[in-house]
């Protein structure tokens, strides 16, 4: 280890948070998250003589899961509202994306969009949007 902590922006840390968690796994290193050019906050490794009982779990009812203001979202890109808008559109049955070979330009904006609670999957396939999706499409 080095000793010198990465950084990431808060949108690429909600794109990809389980890479940011891998590399803090594999090197030991601290990963320094920035908002709008400032750092707030890092994430780091457990420390070895870490204790369960030090941290209290963090618990939020499901009907409060999804309900965080419009302001506190970040910026939604282009493509990103249309599928949105286009998931909302078949509300309140399941949207299935279209079939191809290659559908990670689906795929992925999808997956962020669930991250930020505004659509929900169901394992055999189809997409939702989440009532927090529904104000985000309407008022997008």
């Amino acid at each position: 280890m080095d000793g010198k902590a990465l950084g990431v922006t808060i949108r690429e840390l909600g794109r990809h948070a389980a890479a940011v968690l891998d590399e803090v796994e594999r090197s030991g290193r601290h990963v320094v998250i920035s908002r709008h050019g400032r750092a707030v906050a890092f994430i780091g490794p457990i420390p070895d003589d870490y204790v369960p009982t030090d941290f209290t779990p963090l618990h939020v009812a499901p009907q409060y899961q999804g309900m965080a203001p419009l302001g506190e979202l970040p910026e939604l890109e282009e493509e990103e509202l249309i599928l949105l808008r286009e998931v909302a559109a078949t509300a309140p049955e399941w949207w299935m994306p279209p079939t191809s070979e290659d559908d990670t330009h689906v795929k992925r904006p999808l997956y962020w969009l669930e991250e930020l609670a505004l659509v929900t999957s169901r394992p055999g396939g189809g997409w939702k949007a989440t009532d927090l999706g529904l104000r985000v499409a309407g008022e997008g």
